[in-house]
């Protein structure tokens, strides 16, 4: 039961050994550059070295008692003590060796790495870097070459005050600020030289400045304001159109006609011209150009054919008038072929007649002397009694239905149409003086035209 317990204790012994040998070596090799952490194990290791301690110097007593063979032991762990030292040491002198050769790994691999190892390195190169200093200038401050870190501050520029020539000026670095003072010379002219009260060096006089001639300024010296020869004088450029407005068919038009100088653009003239009024595109109906209803009146005489009289969508009648001696009879054609007799009489004629049919109309003209025709819209009107002499046609007027009374003192036919929208009734058929009374029917939606044929004088109002 004896020989199990001696095997245990000579293992833990030897465990113990190693351990503290250990600990112990790697102290003493920490002592090198981190003093308190190689205490701290050589503490640990020598602890763990008591009993193996104990039991080598027992096996050094009994051995020595023994004979020569004692030494053995102690040989080996002194061997193995010295091992282990070494080995340490050699392994923190490799490490310092990685980390310098990390230290001067150049910038351009360390911008590959990531931003927490490129942030470490830094700081342990702080820490490490065999700084190279370059001197501070005018502008950096004092900079390690190698790290880039900076110690104090710039020394700032030593400046010279500017001179009539110079700048401001640092006598250092030669940078310069601001501009020169120029020389301060009070009787300096385009033609006169002075001395610089500044700096006493003598100036030349400036020479003149010219300013080329304009068309009505000579040629000018921009610094002291001589002249030298003429103005060039304006050139003047082809006329141009302004403030241009149109004529039309019944109005004049006008524009300015201006003259400006081919150089400078001056005004030169102006001067306000006319044009004369168009006048319409047709004799009757729309004229082509402004789209008015347009009716003159035409001329002629003897036996004629008047074609293509054309007129717009309302009611229109036509004024004829005589001058012959003998029958005056005017046929009214239109488009569709029909025709009407519009006058039949002998002699002189002044009288209307109610243009009825399609557009455009052809008038027949049987005369032995000169004759006219207007043709003239249908305007409304608000009278409701109507009065005349000879062929006439009324306005058109809204009236209730009801009695009117009607005269006529001439000689020959008296006939009075009425029309309104529901056609047209006969409403007097006579020869001669008529005095009577008529009922007019108008329609209470519709409006009324009364056409007249006569040859004295008529009256026609309500009764």
């Amino acid at each position: 039961m004896n020989k199990p317990d001696g095997i245990g204790k000579k293992v833990l012994v030897v465990i113990l050994f190693i351990v503290g040998t250990l600990f112990l070596s790697v102290g003493i090799a920490l002592l090198l550059n981190q003093p308190a952490a190689g205490i701290f194990s050589i503490v640990i290791g020598a602890a763990a070295l008591i009993i193996p301690v104990k039991s080598l110097k027992d096996y050094i007593i009994n051995k020595k008692s023994e004979g020569k063979n004692w030494i053995a032991l102690p040989s080996i762990a002194a061997a193995i003590l010295v091992l282990f030292t070494v080995a340490a040491i050699a392994g923190q002198k490799d490490k310092k060796t990685e980390d310098n050769k990390l230290d001067n790994t150049p910038a351009e691999e360390s911008v590959e790495q990531t931003t927490e190892e490129t942030a470490e390195e830094t700081t342990e190169s702080e820490t490490t870097c065999n700084h190279s200093w370059k001197d501070a200038d005018c502008t950096t401050p004092k900079a390690c070459t190698l790290c880039g870190v900076t110690e104090g501050t710039a020394k700032g520029h030593t400046w010279n005050e500017a001179t009539c020539t110079e700048p401001k000026k640092c006598s250092v670095c030669g940078a310069t600020e601001g501009e020169s003072l120029g020389h301060d010379a009070p009787k300096l002219s385009c033609t006169e030289g002075d001395t610089c009260t500044r700096c006493g060096e003598k100036v030349e006089a400036l020479g003149h400045d010219w300013k080329d001639a304009t068309c009505t300024e000579p040629k000018t010296c921009a610094r002291c304001g001589k002249t030298e020869g003429k103005a060039n004088g304006h050139s003047p450029a082809e006329s141009v159109k302004e403030n241009e407005t149109a004529a039309s068919c019944t109005e004049d038009g006008k524009y300015d006609e201006v003259v400006y100088c081919a150089v400078c653009h001056e005004e030169l003239s102006r001067k306000t011209e006319t044009e004369k009024a168009l006048g319409h595109t047709t004799t009757n109906g729309v004229c082509s150009r402004c789209g008015n209803e347009v009716y003159e009146t035409v001329n002629g005489s003897g036996d004629d054919v008047i074609t293509d009289v054309s007129v717009g969508k309302g009611l229109y009648k036509v004024h004829f008038t005589n001058s012959g001696s003998r029958n005056f009879i005017v046929w009214v054609h239109d488009s569709s072929g029909d025709k009407d007799l519009a006058v039949n009489t002998i002699g002189k004629y002044d009288g209307y007649y109610f243009l009825l049919g399609e557009s455009p109309f052809t008038f027949e003209i049987k005369s032995n002397g000169k004759w006219t025709y207007t043709i003239e819209p249908i305007g409304t009107t608000s009278e409701k009694s109507f009065s005349g002499k000879g062929n006439a046609v009324t306005g058109m007027f809204t009236a209730p239905s009801g009695k009117y009374h009607l005269s006529h003192d001439g000689e020959r036919n008296f006939i009075v149409w009425l029309y309104t929208t529901s056609g047209r009734d006969l409403v007097v058929n006579d020869i001669g003086k008529y005095d009577g009374n008529c009922l007019l029917t108008i329609p209470s939606d519709s409006f009324a035209i009364l056409v007249i044929q006569a040859d004295g004088n008529w009256v026609i109002e309500p009764g």
